[in-house]
């Protein structure tokens, strides 16, 4: 993975390799260290994380590159983009064909759809309870 900055542009390892890495040195799972930025991180947790793919030499210098040309935004960006290369590495069709290939667990999907199904079943609850008033006459549209 290349990130450029200004006119300086740096390579990033994205092998399993850098997530031991990053694994050993913060003593979490890359899962767990993904949710946390999903949380929200620290400039320099943000820092640490992205300089642990840049080899020794460059980590410096994509540090004060990162300081003194970059927003928060433009760092968060960058981890995420980090952290997807990390899951999954190869060419943008590689990419897709690991994510397609790759089954959400069924307590994954019954989890993201949780949110749904609680707001479908409200609607439902609202259309009871409106279909309910307008039987009985207590409720009339104007």
């Amino acid at each position: 993975m290349f990130i450029k900055i200004g006119d300086n542009e740096y390579e990033l390892r994205t092998t399993l390799g850098v997530v031991k890495a990053l694994e050993t040195k913060s003593k979490k799972t890359l899962n767990e260290l993904m949710a946390e930025f999903a949380k929200g991180a620290s400039v320099d947790e943000m820092l640490t994380t992205l300089k642990a793919g840049a080899d020794k030499d460059a980590a410096a210098a994509l540090e004060k590159d990162i300081l003194d040309n970059c927003d928060l935004v433009t760092i968060q960006r960058m981890c995420d983009e980090f952290f997807i290369r990390l899951c999954f590495g190869g060419t943008p069709e590689e990419q897709e064909e690991k994510i397609e290939a790759f089954p959400a667990s069924p307590r994954r999907r019954q989890r993201d759809a949780a949110p749904f199904h609680a707001a479908a079943r409200k609607l439902a609850q609202l259309l009871q309870t409106a279909a309910s008033l307008i039987a009985h006459g207590s409720f009339l549209p104007t």
